[in-house]
């Protein structure tokens, strides 16, 4: 997570960190019309990069946890799997918590579970860690401008080279009369 938040200066790290999170905080559209055209600039703001890395900040160490839990290997886990069988991890996340409403929890209850009593929420130190980034985001632009635009150069290239032309599907109708 360090190298991640040193910015454009640390070029692999932040390439990956672009074409793996940051594009989905614009949309896969988005995101594959402005590589494939490129016309209209980056649809990403700072506002857009700060949110994803202020997320991936927030939840770092709870998915290290469950990574290292799972002996290396990322699964996903199924939500129909019983509380007993789920495995948490034992880390807390960074910048939000989970508030419950009027009604109190029942005895037991796991308070991340996302049931219609809890709601998560940003704190106070989340979004002050959020303005911060948000700022270093907008300097970190200012101090690698061409960094953008040969990014985009590079990428597009690759976008362009794996574009598959869409296959024909053929449909009959029926009837079942």
């Amino acid at each position: 997570m360090a190298d991640l938040l040193k910015g454009r200066a640390n070029d692999e790290v932040y390439s990956t960190f672009m074409k793996r999170f940051v594009q989905h905080s614009v949309g896969k559209r988005a995101w594959k019309a402005w590589l494939q055209e490129g016309s209209k600039g980056c649809p990403v703001t700072p506002t857009d990069e700060a949110f994803v890395l202020v997320v991936l900040e927030n939840a770092w160490d709870v998915w290290i946890n469950l990574f290292e839990q799972f002996g290396g290997v990322f699964r996903r886990q199924k939500r129909a799997l019983s509380p007993e069988k789920r495995i948490r991890s034992n880390k807390k996340f960074k910048y939000t918590s989970v508030i419950m409403s009027d009604q109190e929890s029942e005895e037991g209850e796991d308070p991340t579970s996302t049931s219609q009593y809890s709601r998560n929420m940003w704190t106070d130190q989340g979004l002050a860690r959020f303005n911060k980034v948000y700022q270093e985001v907008k300097q970190d632009r200012e101090d690698h401008k061409d960094w953008d635009k040969e990014w985009y150069e590079e990428n597009k290239k690759v976008v362009k080279k794996n574009k598959k032309p869409a296959g024909k599907i053929s449909v009959a109708p029926v009837n079942d009369m």
